[in-house]
């Protein structure tokens, strides 16, 4: 008797009532997002928000980088290139992309760890943007796997991670005709928006997405969603590709200061072997 009680002592006694939780009520939809020439965050329209590139942040990985737009964060590795299977033969090497959310990416409910027919299409969507850009020919019978995780998604991440995707592959020595930059741009109230925030996508009536390789002058993708007037495409169309000339910039000063770091490395290890 005295040992069923003090196994009775530990049972749980579940409560009569119970309650459902209440969810966070949605963001509700400013009055304006341009008030006086200014965003809600303080840029002006054509303005990008803070930017952050590194390369070789990957160590197993041949090519690897990290792009950082305020609270959008996306990182790449590049593995590669590897022999295809026997059975399978081409004269030219095939670019695979694999583009995934991290489950804790996005606000509100959790995505899986299984890849949804969204990511599957990005994933096309960035091997038609970057296979154009690269010298497949130089790696026949071989596969080249490029992947991209989104970190945190707070707007403008399918060109982020474009732009990473293509600073990644320079970083992993692949042979390339030019880099491809990414940025996007937003139709909201009339007003057109140089790297839209997330609420800024959410609100805009149309968003357009272009990746260009600057050098050759050629546009390797272009992706638009919504109802955008003929009168303020081609003004949208203009200020993104000059975002893009801005992006490929950054990326080439990235580059640029990456070798400098690696052949001052290798100076003052020639010079300590001596």
């Amino acid at each position: 008797m005295e040992a069923q009680k003090k196994r009775g002592q530990f049972r749980f006694v579940p409560p009569v009532e119970t309650f459902v939780p209440l969810a966070d009520p949605a963001p509700k939809r400013p009055d304006a997002f341009v008030v006086e020439g200014k965003r809600l965050d303080g840029r002006s329209p054509d303005e990008f928000r803070p930017v952050f590139l590194k390369t070789g942040v990957i160590s197993q990985a041949a090519g690897s980088a990290y792009i950082e737009m305020n609270q959008t964060k996306v990182i790449c590795g590049v593995y590669g290139p590897r022999q295809t299977p026997k059975t399978v033969y081409s004269e030219k090497g095939k670019l695979n992309c694999f583009f995934k959310l991290a489950t804790f990416a996005e606000n509100g409910e959790r995505r899986k760890y299984v890849s949804d027919k969204e990511e599957k299409e990005l994933s096309m969507l960035m091997v038609q943007a970057l296979e154009v850009s690269l010298r497949l020919e130089t790696f026949p019978k071989s596969e080249l796997d490029v992947f991209v995780l989104v970190l945190e998604e707070s707007g403008g991440m399918v060109g982020a991670a474009i732009t990473a995707a293509s600073l990644a592959l320079a970083d992993a020595g692949i042979e390339m005709y030019d880099l491809v930059a990414s940025c996007s741009v937003g139709v909201v109230d009339s007003h057109i928006l140089l790297d839209p925030s997330i609420a800024e996508e959410k609100a805009a009536q149309s968003n357009l997405m272009v990746a260009i390789m600057p050098s050759a002058n050629e546009i390797t993708q272009m992706l638009q969603t919504g109802e955008i007037e003929h009168t303020k495409a081609p003004e949208a169309i203009e200020l993104c590709l000059d975002g893009c000339s801005k992006i490929y910039q950054m990326m080439r000063q990235n580059l640029l200061e990456t070798a400098a770091q690696k052949l001052s490395m290798e100076e003052a290890q020639r010079t300590a072997d001596k």
